[in-house]
Parts: C-alpha cells; sequence; structure tokens
C-alpha cells in the first residue's frame, strides 16, 4: 500500500479511543491516534483541533499588554494555547494538531498542511488523483499524512511510490519524471533536505532565556534593584547572562557539528521531460531518475535500474570496503518485483544505493561510451538510512542522570519550604507593625536566597570538567548531559570484530573433501590434486576485490584469501581476467594460466553467499564457483558429496575462535557464451561440496587486561557478535569472559520446549526446571559455576517465553551473544535496562550504531559519520578507553553530587542567617551578599568540580541517586547545627556587644554588631562546607591533593581572617557595612566558626 502499515513501519500507528466523542456537526468520531516513532524512540498522541478565531484575536491583544509573558505561559503549558484557541474536531476537518510525547511529557503544536498536487499517483490500491487534497503535518522532520480512505495519519510508503511511478510510466528510463510530477511529488513526499542549519545565535539565547529558570533569576534581579541591591543584582545579573551565552555557544557548536555531517549542498545530474539536466541534491523528489557517474556521494536512497556502481559503504557498514552494485532484474522477469521489494528493505541489497555512500566508479555494458549508471530515488530527506540517524542524534530518546532528576525535585522541594516560610515571615512582620512593601520584600527574599542562583552553574562545571579531560585523552563527548550516565555502569557489552579483535585476518589453513567423506587438511602446493585446484580457483576468482590505485580494495577476508592463494588481479574490466603464481607454477611456460569471470552473483546477507561462472584457460568447460557460510553452502550441494565429518569439524574449527568458509562448484554443460542467461536459483544448486577454508583474527593488545579490570571490579561484561556462537564462545573463552570452572549451557528450543544444552563433550543436557532452581539458589554470576551462550534468535525467543524475573537471571550468566543483528545488540541493550541496570557499549561499526545509541554510556571506537551517535567517540580507537570513560564518569556523578550539596547546604546557612536577622528587622548589606555569593560561594563551587579522578577503577559504585534517606539525614543534621551556631553567635552579640539599634518598620539595618557576626559566621561555614562535601572518596583525589582547591580556600580564608580581626578603619570592612566587634566576640566567633565547620565535616556522609 502506498501509506506504512502496521507491519514493517518508521511509525507503528495505532488507533486508541482513548477520548472519544461525537462531532456536533458533522457526527463522525473525535479520537486520540497513538504514533510509535521508533527512529527517534518516542511515543505520542495526536489531537486534532479547530482554530477559533475571536480568541485568536484576545490572545493577542494580551499578549500586547503583557509585554509578551502571556505568550510565553502559552510556549510552557500548550494546554492553555488549546483551552483559549482550540476546539476539538475529527481528524479530517482539522486545522493544527497536538502532539502529546509520552516519552518528554510535553506537548507540540503542529499546523495541518493541506496541498492540491496536479500529479496522480497509487500504488495500484490506494490512488490519489490530481487536484485532489492531501492532508498532513510533520513532527520532528517526520510527515504524517491523513489517509482519505481510512481517516487516520500514516507515514507514506515512499518505495511504493517509486515502484509505481518505475512500473507504469512510459519510457522512464529516457524520459524520467515529468516537470509537473516532480513538482506536485515535491509537495507531497519527503524533500530531500537534510542540511541542517544551525540556529542563530540571538535564537539560541532567546530559546534560553524563556526558560523558566531564568524568567526566576531575572524576578529575582529585578526584586533585588527594588530592595536597592544594586551592586550584587548587576553581578548576577552578568553571571547569569554569561552562563547563557556559554550554553548558546556549546549548543551552536553542536549544531555546527551535525551541519558539517550533513556535509553542503551538491548538484546531481537527472533525467527529466527525456532532458538531461543539473538540479540540487534538495530537490530530488521520489522517482527521480538519476545519472550516476565519477567519484561523488549519495544523497538519496535509490535501487539501480542501469549499469553497475563500486561504493565504499563505510557509512554504512563501519568498513572501507568497496562493495559492488548491480541493477535490478529484467522487469520482465517474474522475479522483478520481489527484488525491488529486496533492494528497498534496510537490508543492504546488491541493487540499493544509500545516502552518506560514496561513488568510487561506474561501469555499464556499452565500452564505447564514458561509464555511467541510473538510479531510481526511492527515499529521501529522513527517511534514508543517513536521514534517520540524523533524526535519532537530533530528536533522540534523552538519557537524563538521576542527578539531573534529583536535583530538580529536590529544588521543588526547597521552593516549596520557601513558600511556608513566605507565609511566616508575612504573618510574624505583619503582627509586628512593619510595612506591607517591606513584608513583600523580605518575604520575597527568603525565595531567592532558598533557590540559589549558583546552581545551574555549578551541576554543568563538574560535566565541563571530566569532558575536557577526556578530550585531552582524544575522547569526544558529544552530549555532556549524559556524562553522569557513565559513572553508574553496571554492564558493559561489547562488539567482537573490531572491537575486542583486530580487523585483520589472515588465511589460515585449507581442509578439503576426501574420497573417504572426510575432510583433511592439505597443502596450497599439492595442485596436483583436484580438489586443491579447485580451492584455489574458487579462492581467486570467486570475490568482489577490485584494484583501485594499483591496491587491491574490498573485504579484508576475500583480501586475505586471495593473498593467501598468491591471486593477481589482471584487470576488473567487463571481462576479469584472474591468475595466481601458485597457478603460473603448475603448468609450462608454454600455458598461459587464467580464470576469466562471465557472470557474477553478488553476495547476498539473506543468502549468505555468493557464486560466480567462470571459465578457466586451462579447461575446456565452464565452471560455477560458490563460497559461503557452511551452512549455506550445504543447503545448494548435493547432500551425497557433503563429508559425514563436516559437523564436527566445523565445530573443532569455531571452538578455536576460527573464522570457516565453505566453497563448492560444479560444470556447467552447455557452451560458456550462453551463460548469461542462466538465473540465480538454476546455476546454485547441485554443486560438488569441496571444503574449508580458515582464517584467524587476532585479539587486540589489550582486550584481555580491559575485560580483567572490568570483572575485578564488579562490572558485568558481555559479547555481542554477528559471528557463529562457536566462534564467539572461543574468542569469549580467551580473552577472559569466562572462568576456568564455569559450566557454560546454551538454550535449545524445539517445537516450543526449551532445554539447556551442556557445552561439552559429553552433549548432556539440563532440563530449564533445573537450571532455573540453580540460578535461583545464586545471587550473582561470580558465585555460580553456570554460564550461557546463546544466539540473538535465541534471546528474541527467551524474552517473549519466560518470566521477567527469570530472564533476569539468565541474563545475569549470559556471557556470548552470536549471530547478533543489529536489532538484536539494541534489543539486548533495552533488557538489560528494564532490569534497572545502566549498561555501555563498545562498537566500532554500523551494525552497532542502534545499541552505541540506546545504551546509556556508548563508546564508538570509529570517528566514521554512523557512530557519531554514541556518547563517546574515540578519536585513537583504544578499547580501554572505556575504562577511562567509567572512572570519569564515577567522578563526574560524584563531584556533581558534592557541587548541588555545596550549593543547596550554602543556600540554607544563608537561609538561617537572613532569618535570624529578620527577627530584629536587620539584614546583610548589598556589599555582604556580594561577597558571599560571588567571592565565596561561586569559586568554592567552581574548584570543588575541578577534583580529577582515582587512576584506578575501584570495586564501589557511586550512588545512583541523589535523592536518597541518608543524604536526607546528612543535610538536615548538617543544618541542625549550622541553626545551632547561628543560635550561639546571636547569643554571643546580644551578651558581649553594646546595645543593638532598634529597628524601624520601614527600613532593614544592615549596619550592626549582629549583621557583621553572623556575616563572619556565614563565611567561614561556606568553607567548612567546602571541606565536609569533599570528603574522601575512592572514586577522585583527595582534597589535600587538589592544588586549586587548597588555593582558593587559602584566599578566601586569609581575608576573611583580616576581616574579621581588622582594623575599623579598613577600606573593605566600610565597603563591607561591618562594624567593630570586641576581640572576645571575634575570638568566639572564630572557635564557634571551626567548631561548626568540624561538625559539618563529621555529619558528612561519604558517596
Amino acid at each position: 500500500m502506498l501509506f506504512r502499515s502496521i507491519q514493517k513501519p518508521y511509525a507503528t500507528i495505532e488507533l486508541e479511543d482513548i477520548d472519544e466523542i461525537y462531532s456536533p456537526t458533522t457526527n463522525n468520531v473525535i479520537r486520540q491516534q497513538r504514533l510509535s516513532l521508533e527512529t527517534i524512540g518516542d511515543t505520542v498522541l495526536v489531537d486534532t483541533f479547530q482554530l477559533n478565531e475571536k480568541s485568536k484575536n484576545w490572545l493577542e491583544i494580551l499578549n500586547f499588554c503583557t509585554l509578551g509573558f502571556s505568550y510565553v505561559l502559552t510556549k510552557w503549558k500548550p494546554s492553555l494555547y488549546l483551552k483559549a484557541l482550540g476546539a476539538k474536531c475529527t481528524f479530517s476537518s482539522a486545522k493544527f494538531v497536538a502532539i502529546y510525547s509520552m516519552t518528554e511529557k510535553c506537548t507540540i503544536i503542529q499546523p495541518v498542511i493541506s496541498v492540491t498536487p496536479q500529479f496522480t499517483f497509487s500504488d495500484g490500491i490506494l490512488t490519489f488523483p490530481s487536484n485532489s487534497t492531501v492532508k498532513y503535518f510533520e513532527y520532528k522532520r517526520q510527515v504524517f499524512y491523513l489517509n482519505p480512505k481510512t481517516l487516520d495519519w500514516q507515514e507514506a510508503m515512499y518505495e511504493k511510490i517509486a515502484y509505481h511511478i518505475f512500473s507504469t510510466s512510459k519510457n522512464y528510463v529516457a524520459n524520467g519524471l515529468s516537470t509537473c510530477a516532480a513538482n506536485s511529488l515535491s509537495q507531497i513526499c519527503q524533500t530531500n533536505v537534510t542540511r541542517f542549519k544551525a540556529s542563530s545565535f540571538l535564537s539560541l539565547i532567546t530559546k534560553e532565556v524563556c526558560h523558566p529558570v531564568y524568567f526566576f533569576e531575572i524576578f529575582s534581579v529585578c526584586l533585588w534593584l527594588l530592595d536597592h541591591y544594586v551592586l550584587y543584582a548587576s553581578c548576577v545579573f552578568i553571571l547569569t547572562a554569561y552562563s547563557v551565552v556559554l550554553f548558546a555557544l556549546d549548543n551552536r557548536a553542536s549544531e555546527e557539528h551535525i551541519a558539517r555531517l550533513v556535509g553542503p549542498s551538491q548538484s546531481v545530474r537527472v533525467i527529466r521531460d527525456g532532458q538531461l539536466c543539473y538540479i540540487q541534491h534538495e530537490d530530488l523528489v521520489i522517482g527521480d531518475l538519476v545519472v550516476l557517474q565519477g567519484s561523488c556521494k549519495i544523497n538519496f536512497d535509490g535501487i539501480l535500474i542501469s549499469g553497475t556502481c563500486l561504493l565504499n559503504d563505510s557509512f554504512l557498514t563501519g568498513e572501507s570496503v568497496p562493495v559492488n552494485k548491480l541493477p535490478v532484474v529484467s522487469q520482465q522477469d517474474p522475479s522483478f518485483e520481489d527484488a525491488w521489494e529486496d533492494a528497498s528493505s534496510d537490508v543492504l541489497s546488491a541493487h540499493a544505493v544509500h545516502s552518506g555512500t560514496l561513488l568510487l566508479k561506474t561501469s555499464n555494458a556499452n565500452p564505447n561510451t564514458e561509464p555511467f549508471a541510473l538510479a531510481i530515488v526511492i527515499r529521501t530527506g529522513f527517511v534514508t538510512r543517513k536521514g534517520k540517524l540524523l533524526l535519532s542524534m537530533l530528536y533522540g530518546r534523552v538519557k537524563t542522570s538521576s542527578l539531573q532528576r534529583d536535583s530538580y525535585a529536590f529544588l521543588k522541594a526547597m521552593i516549596i519550604f520557601a513558600a511556608v516560610m513566605f507565609l511566616v515571615t508575612m504573618s510574624i512582620m505583619h503582627s509586628r507593625g512593619y510595612e506591607l512593601r517591606l513584608i513583600l520584600l523580605r518575604a520575597l527574599d527568603l525565595i531567592t536566597i532558598i533557590v540559589p542562583p549558583a546552581l545551574p552553574m555549578s551541576l554543568n562545571m563538574g560535566l565541563a570538567n571530566a569532558s575536557r579531560r577526556l578530550s585531552k585523552k582524544k575522547i569526544t563527548v558529544t552530549d555532556p548531559k549524559k556524562f553522569p550516565n557513565a559513572g553508574s555502569i553496571s554492564v558493559v557489552g561489547f562488539d567482537k570484530t573490531g572491537t575486542l579483535t583486530d580487523d585483520t585476518l589472515t588465511f589460515e589453513s585449507l581442509f578439503i573433501s576426501s574420497k573417504d567423506s572426510t575432510l583433511i587438511s592439505t597443502s596450497l602446493e599439492d595442485l596436483k590434486t583436484d580438489a586443491v585446484l579447485t580451492a584455489l580457483k574458487i579462492a581467486i576468482a570467486c570475490h568482489s576485490l577490485s584494484r583501485e590505485n594499483n591496491e587491491l580494495v574490498g573485504d579484508p577476508l576475500e583480501s586475505a584469501l586471495f593473498n593467501g592463494f598468491n591471486g593477481i588481479l589482471d584487470n576488473d574490466g567487463p571481462n576479469v581476467e584472474i591468475t595466481s603464481a601458485l597457478l603460473q607454477n603448475r603448468f609450462s611456460s608454454s600455458i598461459d594460466p587464467k580464470v576469466s569471470i562471465l557472470k557474477t552473483f553478488e553476495f547476498s546477507p539473506q543468502l549468505r553467499r555468493m557464486s560466480v561462472i567462470a571459465h578457466a584457460s586451462f579447461l575446456d568447460c565452464v565452471e560455477v564457483y560458490a563460497k559461503g557460510a557452511v551452512e549455506a553452502i550445504v543447503n545448494i550441494c548435493s547432500q551425497e558429496t557433503v563429508p559425514d565429518s563436516l559437523m564436527n569439524s566445523l565445530n573443532a574449527l569455531e571452538s578455536k575462535g576460527l573464522r570457516v568458509l565453505a566453497f563448492a562448484s560444479k560444470q556447467l554443460d552447455f557452451a560458456y557464451y550462453n551463460c548469461k542467461q542462466w538465473n540465480r536459483s538454476g546455476v546454485e544448486s547441485n554443486l560438488t561440496f569441496g571444503g574449508l577454508y580458515v582464517f584467524r583474527s587476532q585479539l587486540k593488545p589489550t582486550a584481555k587486561s580491559v575485560v580483567k579490570s572490568l570483572l575485578n571490579n564488579g562490572i558485568e561484561v558481555y559479547m555481542a557478535s554477528g559471528d557463529s556462537l562457536l566462534t564467539s564462545k572461543a574468542v569469549a573463552a580467551d580473552i577472559g569472559f569466562f572462568d576456568e570452572n564455569k559450566v557454560i549451557y546454551t538454550p535449545s528450543i524445539n517445537q516450543n520446549t526449551l532445554r539447556w544444552l551442556r557445552h561439552t563433550t559429553e552433549d548432556n543436557d539440563l532440563p530449564t526446571e533445573s537450571l532455573v532452581e540453580q540460578f535461583q539458589e545464586q545471587d550473582t554470576i561470580h558465585s555460580s559455576s553456570i554460564a550461557v551462550v546463546m544466539t540473538g534468535s535465541d534471546l528474541r525467543y527467551l524474552i517473549n517465553l519466560l518470566p521477567a524475573h527469570e530472564l533476569q537471571r539468565v541474563l545475569q550468566r549470559c556471557k556470548v551473544f552470536g549471530r547478533m543483528s543489529p536489532s538484536d545488540k539494541e534489543l539486548l541493550v533495552s533488557s538489560y535496562q528494564n532490569f534497572g541496570l545502566k549498561v555501555a557499549f563498545c562498537g566500532d561499526g554500523a551494525n552497532d550504531c542502534l545499541a552505541l545509541q540506546k545504551s546509556d554510556a556508548g563508546l564508538s571506537l570509529s570517528v566514521l559519520d554512523t557512530c557519531a551517535a554514541a556518547t563517546f567517540i574515540s578519536e585513537h580507537l583504544r578499547l580501554k578507553d572505556m575504562i577511562e570513560v567509567i572512572i570519569e564518569g564515577r567522578c563526574a556523578t560524584v563531584t556533581g553530587y558534592s557541587c548541588f550539596q555545596f550549593v543547596i547546604l550554602s543556600a540554607i546557612l544563608q537561609f538561617i542567617g537572613v532569618l535570624c536577622l529578620y527577627v530584629y528587622n536587620f539584614n546583610f548589606s548589598d556589599g555582604q551578599f556580594l561577597t558571599m555569593d560571588l567571592f565565596v560561594i561561586y569559586p568554592l563551587s567552581a574548584t570543588i568540580s575541578s577534583f580529577h579522578p582515582t587512576k584506578q577503577l575501584s570495586k564501589c559504585q557511586p550512588p545512583d541517586r541523589l535523592f536518597t534517606v541518608k543524604f536526607l539525614k546528612t543535610i538536615a543534621t548538617q543544618s541542625l547545627s549550622a541553626f545551632l551556631a547561628n543560635i550561639i553567635t546571636l547569643n554571643l552579640v546580644l551578651s558581649l556587644e553594646p546595645k543593638l539599634p532598634q529597628s524601624v518598620p520601614e527600613t532593614s539595618n544592615t549596619q550592626n554588631a549582629l549583621t557583621t557576626a553572623m556575616f563572619f559566621l556565614s563565611l567561614f561555614h561556606y568553607i567548612g562546607a567546602a571541606f565536609a562535601v569533599n570528603k574522601f572518596t575512592v572514586f577522585r583525589q583527595r582534597a589535600s591533593q587538589n592544588v586549586l582547591f587548597l588555593s582558593v580556600v587559602t584566599l578566601i580564608f586569609l581575608p576573611c581572617i583580616l576581616l574579621c580581626f581588622g582594623t575599623p578603619s579598613s577600606i573593605f570592612t566600610q565597603a563591607l557595612s561591618c562594624v567593630t566587634l570586641q576581640f572576645t566576640t571575634r575570638l568566639l566567633l572564630l572557635l564557634c566558626s571551626i567548631s561548626s565547620a568540624f561538625i559539618l565535616y563529621i555529619i558528612q556522609d561519604v558517596y
């Protein structure tokens, strides 16, 4: 169908009559619709509304009268806008939609756009005639259309539109699209615009300032100005503006990074109205016929219909390996539609070209013309492979840390407490006869004190410092907000090839099928044996290698096999001729032994094999050569030629961590010049099994030490590989994923019956119930003698079969997952996360991108564009960087906790001091507030965030939550201690100092002995609190080792001592409105401060 159904959509669509009512005008059902957006990991509810014009005019007047505040309020709460202007209606009469994100818990309002195309397009079932109205809306770069038959919102099946155009247009290859059709399709279908224009600096600042936090800052500054705290308000305003500018600069840098990833605009050649013309790639539409020639970057998803292409698919595969792409089969062939469906799927096929890949060269059947290829556009813009990656980067699910969630939750509690104290203060001051203006100012001051302005900056400083340290180690942090997640990692997953092992492969040995139906190892030099000669011919002929700049390029495994047999690629033109040094030694000098490739059936991910039809110059026949996965080759061989010992030999080789390919061949009984008439299914049948090619991949030097370090420090590890289970298990055992005493089981599923087979030569099995009982007897995998290995299909089956608690126990013991697809890796990460575990994943290719993005901390060992969705990117491609990320994440987590506690504790200390002064209608002066916040709290919070991590990973983990009972007890006890210190100071001043000045109802006194004493006590309290929150923990360096922290504390403490014990005529003392205290008062005050600070340190709980 034209529209995507529930089978395999970008957006899975379900109707849910959550709010079903009847429209009074049309009698149609009004309903909500649920859309599951898999690309960005979101689920939304869509409501449709009509616009109330009268209410719109009133709202514009209100915006003008409130200087735009009502407009900002409707942005904060779109539900207010809907209540004011919207009236629910049916989908067909909608003017705008309200989209509620169930992930982000917010509502976005988007207009419904109506267009009238001048072109009829159809998929044969559903037709949009010309001049009909098409309605759609856009949400996060994705377009949803109103299906006129079912009246629900759906995403278009663009491949079907392209297929309809291709299959029904007359002389399409010669004429391409008409201009009218292109214009109509540009209105209806997803445009090819993936260029991401970075927001302007002014718009980023405006967006940030409209956040409620900064509105509160603006309110606070205005309040302080009204209370004549001009200097303090000005400094806070400057600091706030500075933090906003820094945030805007960081966001703009991130957007520019994405814009660079998209790349500049490029011109492409298309055929329209039978003419060859140049257009910008943004103007491409579905169904365009593109001429590919030379070397360029592909900017669309398409299907080749003529010519061949050599593409660098590194954007998709993560490996810089050129791949040949062939045109789809003839339209007259019955399998044409199936080939089209295969090519238009998300699976890489032999016919599809994808956005982001690099075109190396093209060729066609006519040697007399300049080589070119033709491709039809099937996907554009953000529905291409590259576009969906960009969507996941722009709008992917934000993994907010517990520090962020708990800090905002704690702030809400503090705001509620401040509101209560606001009412209490107003009541007390009113009972004492103070003026209403003074009562409001003092009560509102309490709210601004309890919500400290330094909090947003202090929370971000620790993350910024950790990111800076990692950047010095050549580890890029793509999103610092996700950094704290790395501190709570309890499970780390690894890809195998390219991550734990090197990409390079070496050809290890050759096994051939003997006459007695066994497999025997043989030497490559033994070319007198027909079986070895056949193995040589297949090794040098059956591949997709090519020569570029006199270098052999292609799949590393094929390169290793080709070089292992000393292959020589003479040319890679239309008639490829290949020979080998071994082959030349086999024959006399009078014979030039070569193998000519007549037809190639490219490697298919579904078939897991490739084959060629070739002619050897020293033979009088044409042969078929095939190689691929063992089971794929066995399926196309005559069973009597397959050795009885094949599976035993295969298991023995794979259990050593070796990679194995099988090969087969047969002679054709027709003239070789007719071979191009044969189809693949006829050629790949009844072959003679030849033997096995065996390869070895080396472990990375640091693989064992990294895995050992993680396991020794209480972090679970697993391997998710696309290789066979036996090969993956052998590599995992070699690295150290298993203890030597582990008994390894794998699930066996037969007719919906699950049994657990033991991986030993005895082939014993253990019933499911017994295995689950053993799991229940053990608490952790380290204390159990059982380990589990399974495939991706096993994982999917167990997720649907086992209860949650049993599945959790199985996953705790599963160390190796084989035959894992990209979606299987993502599913595995989600399964661990569903049990409350924080998961990191380390990979190097595009097949790891889903897992990298889904994980709480993804580390990419690749700098290719496709891995930009990872949280961390290792520029040096080092496996040990995973440990660096965890160490820095733990340090950042603990540092964030310390910064948050220090700022909150400072606010509570200041709140207590101000509350004590309010009793006598006293208050701190402008200079005193400025000194406490700007010259003490800000520098101390900045240096607290500068603590470096310890050099070694530890078994302990920082708490994954800040808002815990221990934390609340610590804050409450420290607050009580500070309150007692303030009461003692109050009594000292009242008993030792002369009589305090009388309070007046009109204003607050700021220059008296009590205010001065409370000011000095607060300064010493802040220093003590800084030492308390930096109590030693195993995740970061000691305070005594942090030179910056000690220097700042010294620079703050010495001036405080000088202020406390300095001469009254000091310019600083006068500027701060301090009065002279008696020496005894000052001495006792210092003693009280030191005692209180010591108590704060003792009470402090270690993170």
